[in-house]
């Protein structure tokens, strides 16, 4: 998946779980980091988009729990719970 696809991602989960633009925002923020880094290699991008919404609702106080999270990613919660740490 290339990152427009992922970016179309992030903005349709963002609405989705009713996030704030500051969160949608620092959600791009951090999966753009994590390719910078090489952490997103052999990672799925669905993976990678549904973490990042997780760490950016709890940084932007605009909480939403993984199983929140999962169940619009599709992405399973045990995975998101991996990812996280």
């Amino acid at each position: 998946m290339d990152s427009k696809n992922r970016a179309f991602d992030v903005v349709l989960y963002t609405s989705q779980l009713q996030l704030s633009s500051k969160t949608q925002k620092r959600a791009e923020k951090i999966i753009s980091e994590a390719q910078q880094a090489s952490l997103a290699s052999g990672k799925s991008p669905d993976t990678l988009v549904a973490a990042a919404l997780y760490i950016a609702s709890i940084l932007e106080e605009d909480r939403r729990s993984q199983l929140e999270i999962s169940k619009v990613t599709g992405v399973s919660l045990s995975t998101i719970q991996i990812r996280y740490k």
